[in-house]
């Protein structure tokens, strides 16, 4: 809801402009409300195509000179046929408009808004036409196709990532809810960007809305990336991460449980701190230094926070990502199914539910784009012997589960079985073929117990986890690739 003194800033920002905005419309007195839908679907319409969030119809206003001269216009009395004319508006206008009418008063005259929020869903229409506005005039869009074009493409490409989470803000409010300077900080070390051009790219990075009417809105991408406080936006309190630390192995009792409270990505440091502090083991002295000690590599729980943060769905609501540590394991879930298949996650492509929270991430220093994430993973699991995170997922989540380091006795079959064919696809993709030394080197087998991983390998081909690529080489000296490589996908 915007307050009066915000209405009046508004109505005084734009009579002071040369020209009137595509998406506002001066009036006096002209109260029809077949003219008046017109508008609303041309105005909805260029802003959509232009991505502003709101316009307006303002009667009081003299279109010529943008003097406020008052109006007689009385909203709530006019009706078409028998309905009130703000119902009529609402059911004949698709898809049906966010419209509220104001009425306040500037320099002792009498000023009413129609306030038009963008419903982005769809090309806006008024009895089957879609309108638009073209500078001054109100017109049908299909005799302008290429800004109908323009305005589809924006309504197929409108996402959770660019709703607004906070509307009608000072350029103060906004520097108070979002850490401009920790924005800066990070970006300097990567891609950076001059501080007093901080708000143009906010506005280019769809992190903050311009309404062309001396206001700004924070986007839902915005707060969740770099809000001082996330539970000052209503809608996104359950976004924000919370780690859960377990007694022992199982739910039954728990030690500590944290939110967070910042953005992800200026939170993201000290989120990926305060999990390594909960997983420190102590130290050991190097020569003459002291290193840490941790139950899980660090690496590998920064690129599965990351993943956790970056593939979410938002559109899911009542799920926050959430990272459970116990004493053998950490749980890492996001909400959403993965969008590619779970045994996929090595070779695919780089593929985002959420692009435009990881082209700012990415620029922020905290992801790449390569999809290289995964690698990682597979490549520290097989350096530090632990077994490779395993991938499950239900209708409503994604979840990834890292378990301590474990000898090859104590493993299950199971979990066997998955490291041997995530680091046959971490191989495959650098090209190098699963062979019995790789095996030999992933478990940490002796050179003299070759046996044990032909079995191994044998027991993987029957599992449909690897494929024979010379099927006839010596059984100890064959070559192995990924059981996907056999659907001619590579």
């Amino acid at each position: 809801m915007i307050n009066d003194d915000k209405l009046v800033q508004i109505i005084n920002y734009f009579t002071s402009q040369d020209t009137e905005k595509s998406h506002v419309e001066f009036k006096m007195n002209k109260d029809s409300p077949e003219v008046i839908a017109k508008n609303i679907s041309g105005i909805t319409n260029i802003m959509i195509k232009d991505n502003i969030t709101r316009g307006y119809i303002i009667w009081g206003i003299d279109d010529e000179t943008h003097e406020i001269v008052g109006t007689k216009f009385q909203p709530e009395k006019k009706k078409k046929g028998n309905e009130d004319l703000i119902l009529w508006l609402k059911k004949s206008i698709y898809p049906e408009p966010e419209i509220s009418f104001h009425t306040v008063t500037v320099n002792e005259r009498t000023v009413v808004l129609l306030i038009i929020c963008a419903n982005r869903t769809s090309v806006s229409k008024f009895n089957g036409t879609a309108y638009v506005r073209i500078d001054k005039n109100t017109r049908e869009l299909d005799n302008f196709p290429e800004t109908e074009k323009q305005v589809w493409r924006e309504v197929v490409s409108n996402s959770y990532e660019t709703m607004s989470a906070m509307a009608n803000l000072s350029i103060e409010e906004v520097e108070n809810l979002l850490d401009l300077n920790t924005f800066y900080e990070m970006r300097k070390a990567n891609v950076s960007v001059e501080r007093d051009a901080i708000l143009p790219e906010l506005i280019s990075c769809n992190i903050v809305i311009d309404n062309k009417d001396s206001t700004y809105d924070i986007t839902n991408l915005g707060a969740l990336l770099l809000a001082r406080d996330i539970r000052k936006f209503d809608a996104l309190k359950l976004k924000a991460p919370r780690v859960i630390i377990y007694d022992g192995d199982s739910k039954v009792s728990s030690k500590l449980e944290q939110v967070g409270v910042r953005g992800y990505a200026i939170g993201f440091k000290g989120l990926h701190n305060f999990i390594m502090e909960q997983v420190n083991d102590g130290e050991e002295i190097i020569g003459a230094l002291r290193k840490n000690i941790y139950r899980f590599p660090p690496l590998t729980i920064r690129e599965l926070l990351a993943n956790t943060i970056i593939h979410q769905d938002f559109t899911i609501e009542g799920t926050q990502p959430m990272i459970e540590i116990f004493n053998n394991r950490i749980v890492f879930t996001n909400s959403g199914r993965p969008i590619v298949p779970e045994d996929r996650f090595v070779d695919y492509p780089p593929t985002s539910r959420n692009q435009k929270m990881a082209d700012e991430l990415f620029k922020l220093g905290i992801c790449e784009k390569r999809g290289t994430g995964w690698d990682k993973i597979a490549e520290e699991a097989s350096k530090l012997k632990y077994p490779a995170p395993s991938i499950s997922a239900t209708n409503r989540h994604t979840i990834v589960t890292l378990t301590r380091q474990k000898r090859l006795i104590d493993m299950t079959q199971e979990e066997k079985m998955w490291s041997i064919y995530i680091n046959a696809c971490y191989l495959w993709v650098g090209g190098v073929y699963t062979t019995n030394s790789t095996i030999r080197e992933l478990f940490d087998i002796d050179e003299g117990n070759k046996a044990i991983a032909s079995r191994l390998l044998n027991q993987a081909v029957k599992d449909n986890k690897i494929k024979v690529f010379d099927t006839d080489a010596g059984s100890r000296s064959r070559k192995y690739v990924p059981i996907y490589e056999s659907e001619g996908e590579l």
